[in-house]
């Protein structure tokens, strides 16, 4: 009687071993990637109080000039033209509204890149929401529904600052001209 062979052979074995170790490899740094922009979007979120506070102020007096401090007055790293400024989470360490008469309502989002932040973004740790009217810039005496973009170091929007966050680490809708 002859045997059937069980199993699979040693070279069977090393061919799925090698696919997933290569797998793995292209796998890796892509969830690495993903895992920070997560963390970053954390900021949009965290954000929306301000985007309200701008578009509320802006359509009741049509300027940002009687936008106040809402919470931590004086906190760390607020700016002197800086009127609406909070801290916030793990992640996010500042979020601040440039208004009165040098602002513009752009939100500035500052990352924590401590180790127990975002390390990921060494230093280049800003997002800017801008608001615009119909494409351009909040100016006196502009009229209608408020849009806002965010800016990283990669978006090719054009009116307001942009922000430093990596094309690599941000969000999608912070990338080219959204």
């Amino acid at each position: 009687m002859k045997k059937v062979q069980q199993g699979f052979t040693l070279i069977e074995l090393m061919i799925v071993v090698a696919i997933i170790g290569i797998l793995a490899a292209v796998a890796l740094p892509a969830y690495q990637d993903y895992t920070v922009r997560a963390k970053v979007s954390e900021g949009l979120t965290l954000a929306e109080s301000a985007k309200s506070a701008v578009s509320e102020a802006w359509q009741n007096d049509g300027s940002l000039a009687n936008l106040t401090q809402a919470t931590a007055a004086g906190a760390a790293g607020c700016a002197a033209n800086i009127v609406y400024c909070f801290n916030t989470s793990k992640y996010v360490s500042l979020i601040q509204i440039a208004s009165g008469a040098a602002g513009n309502g752009e939100i500035t989002i500052t990352y924590d890149t401590t180790a127990t932040g975002i390390p990921q973004l060494a230093g280049a740790n800003t997002l800017v929401l801008v608001p615009t009217i119909g494409g351009v810039a909040l100016a006196a005496g502009s009229q209608g529904n408020i849009d806002w973009h965010c800016k990283g170091a990669a978006s090719t929007f054009g009116p307001g600052t942009a922000g430093t966050v990596s094309g690599r680490f941000s969000p999608a809708n912070c990338r080219g001209a959204v």
